[in-house]
This record gives C-alpha cells, sequence and structure tokens, in this order.
C-alpha cells in the first residue's frame, strides 16, 4: 500500500462500520478514497445539486450547513 492509502486505511480503522473490515478489504476501501483539502469559505456542494454517488468523511475542520 502507498502511504496514502495506508494513512487512510488507519484513519479509517477507528471507524464502524469500517472497523469491521479485514485488512485487505479496508485496503480496498482506502485504496478507492478521494481526499478532498477544503479552505475555509469553500463550498463542498449546495442544496439542490444532484446527488453524489459517494459519501464523505470529515476528517478535521468543520462543515456547516446553510439552507436556503
Amino acid at each position: 500500500m502507498n502511504v496514502i492509502v495506508n494513512r487512510v486505511a488507519e484513519f479509517l480503522r477507528r471507524f464502524p462500520p469500517f472497523s469491521f473490515l479485514g485488512k485487505d478489504d479496508l485496503a480496498s476501501v482506502a485504496s478507492s478514497v478521494e481526499v478532498l483539502y477544503l479552505e475555509k469559505g469553500e463550498i463542498l456542494f449546495r442544496q439542490g445539486d444532484v446527488a453524489q454517488p459517494h459519501f464523505f468523511i470529515l476528517k478535521e475542520g468543520v462543515i456547516q450547513l446553510v439552507q436556503n
């Protein structure tokens, strides 16, 4: 595993349902992760955007939900 995949797997392993995965399955999930770095004030998505075929995990920082 490369360094980023390793770090993602170590992070995910701490939380269910990822904590229940075997090493190979967790490595598979971690290798398909896309890491995003957002600056303060950047928008992840807007109300009404087309639904994404994936989910988001916040490692650190704050996400603010604003409904218009």
